[in-house]
């Protein structure tokens, strides 16, 4: 046997929302045709939404008087309470608009090295003026492996690295080349090979190109660095390109920042490289599209 709270389980089941949008508009006007042309429904329609609202509640809501309808207490005790699920429902299907002065974000971004050398300082200024209440929570990974963002919990990855498309959205941001950086007094701009071999050279892990790339065609040529220092600081390697004995191939970008101030000479290579591709990464982790669509923008509209 069904008891009356199943009952009224069963009929709550059968209430369509847009039954408490009329419920709604019937408490606000007090008349039925009025109460119609605000939810665009016409007189018999809304008259046959209020019988099946009358059959669920158990209830005759409202009673015909001169002039419209009376609400019957039971109507007034769940008028709020509809109007209360009506305003979280609207709200939570109404995409509100995004506005990057008022986001409260703390960011989770990762970044390579040569990330944090050439874009963060970029990044930061940008979002200090457009976006002043987003902070960022940084975590490098020039320790880890080259060819994957490392696995910890991020929102946002900056990298110039291999990343899983199926798994990622990616805005390609900018590509660069790489120099030769060195106070080694060589009068050309674009250095032979020959010269490329006869000073040591510093290699910097994460902006140095992979060995194999600047070998082989030296090789071919039976012709051979001296890798002298492996080291993670680029600042260090300028530091010490300084004392005129060692070179260094590093991103074109990097030797503008800094080799002028320094006193170093960027000269072109003598054969091409593969480019590097700085990318952003949106983790799927991350779910503030808004933010990050755009963040993208910004980038596409040559904003950043």
């Amino acid at each position: 046997m069904i008891t009356a709270k199943e009952k009224n389980v069963m009929s709550w089941r059968n209430v369509d929302l847009n039954l408490l949008i009329i419920f709604d508009a019937l408490m606000s006007e007090r008349n039925v045709t009025r109460a119609g042309k605000k939810v665009g429904l016409s007189q018999p329609a809304v008259s046959a939404a209020l019988s099946k609202l009358r059959t669920s509640l158990n209830d005759e809501l409202f009673i015909r008087e001169s002039g419209g309808i009376r609400p019957t207490p039971r109507a007034m005790e769940l008028s709020l309470r509809f109007k209360n699920v009506l305003t979280e429902i609207e709200s939570a299907l109404t995409e509100k608009e995004f506005n990057p002065l008022t986001k409260d974000l703390a960011l989770k971004v990762e970044m390579d090295a040569y990330s944090q050398l050439v874009f963060l300082p970029k990044l930061h200024s940008f979002l200090a003026k457009e976006a002043p209440n987003v902070k960022i929570r940084l975590k490098s990974h020039i320790d880890g492996p080259r060819g994957e963002v490392q696995k910890f919990e991020t929102d946002l990855a900056f990298t110039t690295e291999n990343l899983d498309a199926g798994r990622n959205k990616i805005q390609d941001l900018f590509t660069d080349d790489y120099v030769i950086i060195t106070k080694a007094p060589f009068s050309d701009t674009q250095l032979s090979m020959e010269n490329l071999v006869s000073v040591p050279h510093i290699e910097v892990h994460g902006l140095s190109p992979y060995r194999i790339e600047i070998d082989r065609p030296l090789e071919r040529n039976n012709l051979f660095r001296q890798v002298q220092f492996k080291i993670h600081s680029p600042m260090s390697a300028l530091l010490m390109l300084q004392e005129g004995t060692l070179m260094c191939i590093l991103p074109r970008r990097i030797a503008q920042m800094w080799a002028p101030q320094m006193g170093l000479r960027i000269h072109e290579l003598p054969f091409d490289l593969p480019k590097i591709k700085l990318k952003m990464a949106c983790m799927p982790s991350f779910n503030d599209c808004s933010f990050y669509e755009w963040l993208s923008s910004q980038f596409i509209n040559k904003n950043l």
